[in-house]
């Protein structure tokens, strides 16, 4: 199996030119199917699908997944009765809060149907828990973005995982508290329906949905993952670092690098940016593995935010390829380099 490098990030878009000699998808053998991963878009087969995508923002956050086998969507609710199953889902998470020793109550339940923004809000005082008679004040906050038009809504999480804390000392608490809901609602209002391909602004979160910005924000953390639902799949990782953060983030790639020295390598630009290509058999026949990053990442940066991608191609899913008309290895090239910034995708970043 393949190795493991550091930096759990995700990968680039390409505005390549690196390896000229590598094939571009249209001489593959292979139909191909145009997909948006936050500020990129790239070209997978078309029985390649976005199985999961997990989205880490300052103030909130949001994962959107496929059917699992009980036929139900992560983070997106379908149906006339969405809003009935995300309240129970709120409900059966403060339940466990409760079975867990904390004692909690709603403070805050905005569920009118004329309005496509719902919010509830529970507080939970946790000291019992944390055996600690000064632990925080803890709000588990949660927003529901809904489109009647389309029957779906997306569930979004406050404070990027739900709590929002202040200490026990905080005499102000709730009025502070107060504010940072109004930041976090704010937010919540800006994904939309935006049905994919398109040029709106922002991070794409789907084929579907859409988290619009004017401005991005200070930081963006997100993880995209596709597969064909046999054994060939990609993962596309995007991580940005604070201000001052460019010494560790020399050291990560000086590290990732020289892990290299036990595996093939080649330097490899994806959408521009500067990035290291392992390439190689699988762990199994006929299978193709890959991990490429970037070497240009920087600090306070979304622009040059940290970018890994990695995946399997397993030649027994695309027959397509075999013999002269390409191999796996040809697939992940032709992948790569068809990597991009979609339109108007760093519209808004500024650094």
């Amino acid at each position: 199996m393949f190795f493991c490098l550091g930096l759990g990030l995700l990968f680039t878009p390409p505005g390549v030119h690196a390896m000229s000699s590598k094939p571009e998808l249209n001489t593959l053998n292979l139909s191909f199917r145009q997909n948006c991963a936050g500020r990129y878009q790239l070209e997978l087969p078309t029985d390649m699908q976005q199985v999961k995508g997990s989205f880490g923002l300052p103030d909130i956050g949001f994962t959107v997944s496929a059917k699992n086998k009980q036929n139900k969507y992560k983070g997106i609710f379908r149906g006339k009765d969405r809003l009935t199953r995300w309240l129970a889902t709120v409900e059966a998470k403060r339940f466990d809060d409760e079975k867990g020793r904390s004692v909690t109550k709603y403070v805050l339940k905005e569920v009118d149907t004329q309005k496509p923004l719902k919010t509830v809000v529970y507080y939970s005082d946790d000291r019992k828990l944390m055996r600690d008679e000064n632990a925080s004040h803890s709000y588990n906050s949660f927003f529901f973005k809904d489109f009647p038009e389309q029957q779906l809504g997306l569930t979004i999480s406050g404070g990027g995982v739900d709590n929002v804390f202040f200490d026990r000392s905080d005499t102000k608490y709730q009025q502070h508290f107060r504010q940072k809901l109004e930041i976090m609602q704010g937010k919540a209002q800006q994904v939309h329906y935006a049905a994919w391909p398109h040029n709106r602004l922002g991070l794409c979160i789907n084929d579907e949905l859409i988290f619009e910005q004017n401005t991005a924000s200070s930081q963006e953390n997100y993880i995209v993952k596709f597969y064909n639902g046999k054994n060939s799949r990609i993962q596309f990782d995007v991580t940005s670092y604070g201000k001052n953060a460019d010494n560790y983030i020399a050291e990560q790639i000086k590290h990732s690098s020289g892990l290299l020295s036990f595996f093939a390598s080649t330097n490899m630009k994806v959408a521009g940016r500067k990035g290291k290509l392992i390439i190689g058999d699988g762990e199994y026949a006929g299978t193709t593995e890959f991990r490429w990053f970037s070497t240009d990442t920087k600090s306070d940066s979304i622009r040059f935010s940290h970018i890994a991608i990695k995946g399997d191609i397993d030649m027994e899913d695309y027959p397509e390829l075999g013999g002269v008309n390409g191999n796996g290895t040809s697939l992940v090239y032709g992948i790569l380099r068809a990597i991009t910034i979609r339109p108007n995708g760093m519209m808004g970043v500024t650094k």
